[in-house]
């Protein structure tokens, strides 16, 4: 695992400091539909409501100066005078920080430059259809792709989404439909007319929310027919 840094100014003290660059966030969706439960009883819409009930409770005994402890959060009322300081303060719980710890310790620190944006990492495909990986892509069926940086923010832009050229001809399919999209994992539609041939395999998606693209390109070629 790698961890992206960069060194920039510091207006407070007029050195330098170093600030994690172009950091992934998962929201609780994502979270939830990166989750393989296709048997699951409880549906996304009723676990994301249930997450989001246990934290409003957590907040308003937190208000009311009740605090909270698990193995993973544990949350602190705080009493402060200044009415701007927070009513509470929520640290790590014991497996969660053990976690964190162990992550940490396999994580290889990278100095980057500026805001070049870090590119979409594509580790492996999965095409649903004919259970095969990094291989083929059976047109009108579904396949998965994982890595890093892949989730495609504005999925209607014709600029960004997975893109399959091929070699031969040069005419690109895009897929438009997706299943799963989250940072770490793309379930989505194949599209339905490919012509035999290999394909390169590319993903393109906004940096943030800004104008700028980050793109990456899979390794292998896949091939249809």
């Amino acid at each position: 695992m790698k961890m992206r840094y960069r060194v920039v100014p510091d207006p407070e003290t007029g050195l330098f400091k170093a600030e994690i660059h172009d950091p992934q966030e998962i929201s609780l969706t994502d979270l939830l539909l990166s989750t393989d439960m296709p048997d699951a009883l409880v549906k996304k819409d009723e676990y994301e409501k249930i997450f989001n009930d246990f934290f409003n409770i957590i907040h308003e005994n937190a208000l009311n100066g009740i605090g909270f402890t698990s193995d993973f959060i544990e949350v602190i009322p705080t009493q402060s005078d200044d009415p701007e300081a927070p009513p509470y303060e929520v640290i790590p719980g014991t497996k969660l920080q053990q976690g964190f710890d162990k992550a940490m310790e396999n994580v290889e620190m990278v100095k980057v430059e500026g805001d070049i944006p870090t590119p979409v990492q594509i580790d492996s495909f999965h095409d649903l259809l004919s259970d095969q990986k990094d291989e083929v892509i059976t047109p009108g069926g579904m396949a998965e792709i994982e890595g890093d940086y892949l989730k495609i923010i504005h999925p209607d832009a014709a600029e960004e989404g997975v893109f399959f050229t091929n070699t031969q001809t040069q005419e690109v399919f895009k897929s438009c439909e997706y299943l799963i999209n989250a940072p770490f994992k793309l379930t989505f539609n194949l599209p339905e007319v490919m012509p035999a041939g290999e394909y390169a395999l590319e993903i393109k998606t906004a940096y943030q929310q800004t104008d700028i693209l980050r793109s990456g390109a899979f390794h292998k070629l896949l091939k249809v027919g």
